[in-house]
């Protein structure tokens, strides 16, 4: 009994730690113009106008994003701190059949007033460069690009961006990755291979320790929904966590 209370302060840490920041299914919201929804505009800030939000037709045939044109929102209502902790954002988004098609992009910016389109930003996106490819970026500018991908009209799909501060100045660990995803939410298999760069440079980011989530779509997107962001331990963290832990039995042993 003794040896479960010992470690039971790592283990709450740990899990605190995992606990996820943010999950938004839209459908608190009324459908329509959402520039016009209190309760939306409280959470989101629209550096571009005429954000809508479905009725129905996203996940699990629920209220979702929809858009016109080339539209950027910031989680304004909740900020992040990077410096310790990996964080992943996360959107599922329906792929689109114009010529173009979907071109979402999510990540972190260093103002809530940021859209991904200068500097200040660090994100992933699907885009139509070269066809239908994965890509991470800084400041608005392509850093690593993946290979072609196939997708398919009108399927679903997850993108997923991890972000976490290494040790060197002015340097992060980023990755992006695509899942295949079911029309109710589920995460099915990885869709190519996951693009990652351990020295994407962002002076300004660096040391700021309130950084907002972000979602862009650059292009033709049928509708976007699950809005996720969530933080666990880097691994330098966990290993201090572990090793602390495997010091308190060891002291523990001695004892006995």
């Amino acid at each position: 009994m003794k040896k479960l209370l010992l470690i039971a302060p790592i283990l709450v840490t740990i899990a605190s730690a995992q606990a996820a920041a943010i999950f938004d299914d839209f459908n608190s919201y009324t459908p329509g113009n959402a520039v016009n929804d209190a309760t939306y505009t409280s959470r989101y800030s629209n550096p571009n106008t005429a954000i809508q939000i479905t009725a129905n037709g996203a996940l699990n045939n629920s209220q979702g994003w929809i858009w016109t044109g080339d539209q950027t929102v910031i989680r304004i209502d909740t900020s992040f701190d990077v410096t310790s902790l990996s964080t992943t954002a996360s959107i599922f988004f329906q792929y689109g059949t114009a010529p173009g098609f979907a071109t979402p992009q999510i990540g972190f910016t260093g103002a809530t007033s940021g859209n991904f389109t200068g500097a200040g930003d660090l994100s992933g996106r699907l885009t139509s460069s070269g066809g239908a490819v994965l890509q991470l970026r800084s400041n608005n500018s392509a850093i690593t690009t993946g290979s072609a991908l196939t997708l398919t009209n009108n399927a679903w799909y997850q993108l997923s961006y991890t972000l976490t501060q290494t040790a060197t100045a002015d340097t992060f660990s980023a990755s992006v990755s695509l899942f295949n995803a079911t029309a109710a939410g589920g995460v099915l298999s990885q869709v190519g291979t996951t693009v990652s760069n351990a020295a994407m440079i962002n002076a300004g980011l660096y040391g700021d320790t309130t950084l907002y989530a972000g979602v862009r779509k650059n292009s033709d997107l049928v509708v976007m929904d699950n809005f996720s962001v969530s933080q666990v331990p880097e691994p330098t963290s966990l290993a201090l966590l572990f090793g602390g832990l495997g010091a308190a039995f060891m002291l523990r042993r001695r004892r006995s």
